[in-house]
C-alpha cells in the first residue's frame, strides 16, 4: 500500500513539474510573439486623429476632388482591411476615408454607451 501511494506521489510531483515547465515555455514563447506583434502594429495603416479627447484611426486613399466615406458595420474588427478590395478600386477616381469606430482597429477603446444614438 505504501509502494503504491510512493508511486502515485512520485506520478503526481512528475505532472506537477511537466504542468511548470509547460507554462514557463508557454509564457516566454506569448512574450516573443507579443514583441513580434507590436512591430506589425507600427505599420499599421492610418491616421489617428483626435475626437472628443479619444484617437479615432481614418485611413485615407486617393486623390479624388469627391470623398467617400467608409463607415464599417458594427462588428467588423478591421474595416481598413475589409474595405480593401473596395477603396483600392475607387481610390483612381475618389478620396477614400475609411473610419474605424471606437473599440475598433486602432482606434481607442471609450467607456461610452455602445447604443444606435451614441455610435451614429
Amino acid at each position: 500500500m505504501k509502494k503504491a501511494l510512493k508511486i502515485t506521489g512520485k506520478i503526481f510531483l512528475g505532472l506537477l513539474i511537466l504542468i511548470a515547465v509547460f507554462l514557463i515555455v508557454m509564457t516566454v514563447y506569448n512574450q516573443i510573439m507579443l514583441k513580434k506583434e507590436d512591430k506589425l502594429l507600427e505599420s499599421y495603416p492610418g491616421e489617428r486623429v483626435e475626437v472628443d479627447g479619444h484617437k479615432l484611426n481614418v485611413y485615407v486613399e486617393g486623390e479624388g476632388e469627391q470623398t467617400l466615406v467608409f463607415l464599417p458595420p458594427s462588428a467588423d474588427t478591421s474595416p481598413v482591411f475589409t474595405f480593401k478590395p473596395l477603396y483600392t478600386q475607387l481610390s483612381d477616381e475618389y478620396r477614400c476615408a475609411v473610419v474605424e469606430r471606437f473599440g475598433y482597429g486602432m482606434s481607442d477603446v471609450i467607456d461610452d454607451d455602445r447604443d444606435f444614438e451614441t455610435i451614429l
